[in-house]
């Protein structure tokens, strides 16, 4: 029966040897773990490059386009009319320009009483 119990000189080589396994698969994964950062690290780096790109691009447009639109259409200056008529008379006088002034004119009936 003693051939089937375990040699107590051979439990710390067997649990350093766990010990080396176990530390040996952490590596592995921590290594790993390295290789995807670095990975998605240098993603991130051309996905900002591309998202520069694209917004230098778009303020050239912008700048594109308003220096090509057509300049804007001013409103014509108003003519300014002046009283030369050859008799040296006001055209836009009343007849009635001494007189009392008139009654008002009548209140709409809105058929309201």
């Amino acid at each position: 029966m003693d051939a089937h119990r375990h040699n107590p000189a051979h439990r710390p080589a067997v649990r350093r040897l766990a010990l080396v396994s176990a530390a040996a698969v952490l590596s592995v994964l921590l290594g790993g773990c390295e290789d995807r950062v670095s990975a998605l690290e240098e993603r991130m780096t051309a996905v900002e490059a591309k998202a520069e790109a694209a917004e230098k691009k778009a303020k050239a447009a912008e700048s594109l386009a308003a220096t090509n639109q057509p300049p804007a259409i001013s409103q014509p200056e108003p003519v300014v009319q002046t009283n030369d008529s050859p008799d040296g008379e006001d055209p836009n006088a009343s007849i009635d320009d001494g007189g009392e002034p008139g009654a008002p004119p009548p209140m709409a009936d809105n058929g309201k009483g």
